[in-house]
Order: structure tokens, then C-alpha cells, then sequence
């Protein structure tokens, strides 16, 4: 059997692979990539919400829910020919099943993907708060001693600048490992798990230094 690998267009993970199944359902807006020659294909079509693709083998390949309007609707279809990836159009733009299929080369599936890639994490959010919190910071601090003048910054200002660079720290690892995990455009089940601990790490690391921040005296934070 050919190998069917469902993508996720707004995560970018891949929700399911198989090569040992001729039908696969789709539960969200998805790329089903397929590895067929388009030259093996006898015929591609619409049954209901269906699409189904019979070989010219006789093999038959059914992609459940790609014309689904309730839970996914937004489906692309891509073969895996050889070392050319072709996006096989079966609607025109009113959404109407064409009589000839169309088929379009790409170098990648990442066009049919949605821009956000992981849009449950707000990165950016992060790591101005962290700076928010570097903000705060009146800059120097003093031990507060009864004379002998300035002693310079406190243990609890030191503890509370070192907390604010490890968390900026590690909004910026979290940021460079989505980067590396997203070249491909992909991320996998492993990558993701990866990705959303480095997120609390960074989150932690975050609540950690306010505290340290807020608990200073007024007189080693800004006015």
C-alpha cells in the first residue's frame, strides 16, 4: 500500500502516517500527502464528503471527511511522485468538482500550510514581558546598610537580575528550537512535546523572576 501522511495546515504537525491503510479520516484542516505516481492513478473522485482514488492496480484509497463542512473544511491533496511533490486541484474556485483534475508541482507543501505555523504560543508576548521585568530594575541598588555609604547592589538585586537574564534565556532557546523544528515547515509529534515543555521552562523561569523583582525594596525599583 502507498504511504498517506496527514499534516496539520494550521500546527504544521503531523497528525497520522500509515502504509498499511487504503482509507484515512480527516478531523482538521489538513494536507493528506500520498505516495502515488500521478501515472499510477486511473481515476480521482468525490463520493459525499469523500474522495476516493482508484489505481490503476485496483487498489482503492479512500480520504474520509476531505469535503467535510463540519469538522474539516479546508483540505489539501498532494502525491509524492518520486522526487516531485504535484498538488492535485479537484475544485475550481467556487469550490466545484472539476472534470480534469489539475496537477501542480510545488518543491514543498509549506505554501498550503497556514502562515502561523504554532499559533498557541505567543513568543513574542513572552519575552517583552521579560523585558518588562528588566525594566524594573532601577539599575544599581544598594545593600541599605546604616552608613558606610553605598555598597553597591544587594544579594536580593543580583538574585533578581540573574532570574530576569535566565529568562530571557530561555524565551530565547524556546524561540530557536521552534525555528529549527519549523525548517522543514513540519513539526513532528516529539518535536512539538519538545517545543511546549521549553515553553513552560521559559514561563517559569518568567514567574521566577518576578517574584524576585516585586519582592525588592521601592528603592531598587524604577519609580
Amino acid at each position: 500500500m502507498p504511504s498517506i501522511k496527514i499534516v496539520a495546515k494550521e500546527g504544521h504537525e503531523v497528525l497520522s502516517q500509515t502504509t498499511d491503510k487504503n482509507s484515512v479520516a480527516l478531523t482538521e484542516a489538513s494536507v493528506v500527502t500520498l505516495g502515488v505516481a500521478k501515472a499510477d492513478i486511473s481515476e480521482i473522485q468525490r463520493n459525499g464528503a469523500d474522495v476516493v482514488i482508484r489505481l490503476k492496480s485496483g487498489e482503492v484509497i479512500v480520504i474520509q471527511n476531505f469535503y467535510s463542512t463540519t469538522t474539516a473544511t479546508d483540505n489539501s491533496l498532494v502525491l509524492e511522485d518520486g522526487n516531485q511533490l504535484l498538488w492535485v486541484k479537484l475544485t475550481d474556485e467556487t469550490g466545484a468538482f472539476l472534470a480534469e483534475v489539475v496537477y501542480e508541482p510545488l518543491t514543498t507543501i509549506e505554501p498550503l500550510l497556514y502562515s502561523e505555523g504554532v499559533p498557541l504560543w505567543a513568543w513574542t508576548a513572552g519575552a517583552v514581558a521579560v523585558g518588562g521585568l528588566a525594566a524594573g530594575l532601577s539599575g544599581g541598588g544598594s545593600d541599605g546598610g546604616n552608613g558606610g555609604g553605598d555598597q553597591g547592589p544587594s544579594a536580593a538585586y543580583k538574585a533578581a537580575t540573574a532570574a530576569v537574564v535566565a529568562a530571557e534565556q530561555a524565551y530565547q532557546d524556546a524561540k530557536d528550537a521552534l525555528t529549527a523544528a519549523n525548517t522543514d515547515g513540519l513539526i513532528n509529534p516529539t518535536e512539538k512535546a519538545a517545543l511546549e515543555k521549553a515553553k513552560t521552562d521559559a514561563e517559569a523561569a518568567k514567574a521566577a523572576a518576578q517574584a524576585k523583582v516585586e519582592a525588592l525594596p521601592a528603592t531598587e525599583q524604577t519609580a
